[in-house]
């Protein structure tokens, strides 16, 4: 079934078709019921790997199909991030997968530039309440921009502080990749789009940009001194963690 999914999706992106005329329009219940199958295959934790790969191959070939919303992605991607309270899960090649996509998607077209114009054109106070109300679960309205910036540098810290405890306890590094993951690449994209509409000093969001910045900052520097402990007391251990520690730390928001 997969594999025939996994076609279909080629065909329609290859021949440009539209997928109204085939009932999976961006609302339908046949894209719903084929999302939810294939995401659920491609993220699970107790999927055989032949079928996780087979959904892992049909998502990367079809995410524009069966996501076609930038807000879509960014809820599915919201909802990843705050169901995943274990640190084991957090890990798992599923997780890690469909996480990685989602970023890279969102950063595809543009939805990175559309959310951060959507923030800064909200009011301060409406900025302010809209992040810190949010229910995910029963509201219907764009995932605020903050909101999920917070999510993934809460999910990245908590991963780059799992690989420190793991070199604590093994005295080696796991398998972790050594390269930077399309989540530390959108959060260096967001400060870099920032600081430039700040630089830019249009007046008529400036309070906005400062706002938002705070708040990133505050978010960013809380996360950050809690791996810089958890690091410091993995170099106390012995001296031939050291090197290790940075090579983690590399991989990390901090080494940005």
């Amino acid at each position: 079934m997969l594999i025939l999914i996994f076609f279909q999706l080629h065909c329609i992106i290859s021949n440009n078709l539209d997928t109204k005329t085939l009932g999976i329009g961006a609302n339908s219940k046949l894209l719903n019921s084929l999302k939810t199958q294939v995401v659920c295959l491609a993220s699970a934790s107790d999927i055989l790997p032949s079928v996780q790969s087979a959904a892992q191959n049909a998502l990367q070939a079809g995410w524009s199909v069966l996501l076609p919303t930038a807000n879509g992605r960014a809820r599915i991607l919201s909802s990843l991030l705050l169901n995943t309270d274990s640190e084991t899960k957090m890990c798992k090649s599923g997780h890690r997968f469909m996480t990685d996509l989602l970023v890279w998607s969102l950063m595809a077209d543009g939805g990175l530039e559309t959310a951060l114009n959507e923030a800064l054109g909200l009011d301060i106070s409406e900025l302010t309440e809209s992040e810190e109300n949010f229910e995910p679960s029963t509201s219907h309205i764009t995932i605020p921009l903050l909101y999920l910036i917070k999510q993934l540098i809460r999910n990245g810290s908590a991963q780059t502080q799992t690989f420190l405890r793991e070199l604590g306890t093994c005295g080696k590094m796991g398998a972790q990749r050594n390269v930077p993951s399309p989540s530390l690449k959108l959060l260096s994209r967001f400060q870099r789009l920032l600081i430039g509409r700040i630089f830019s000093k249009e007046l008529e969001c400036q309070d906005a940009c400062e706002t938002l910045l705070v708040k990133y900052l505050e978010c960013f520097s809380g996360h950050v001194t809690a791996s810089l402990n958890v690091a410091y007391e993995m170099c106390l251990l012995t001296p031939k963690n050291f090197l290790y520690v940075l090579q983690i730390l590399k991989s990390d928001i901090i080494g940005e």
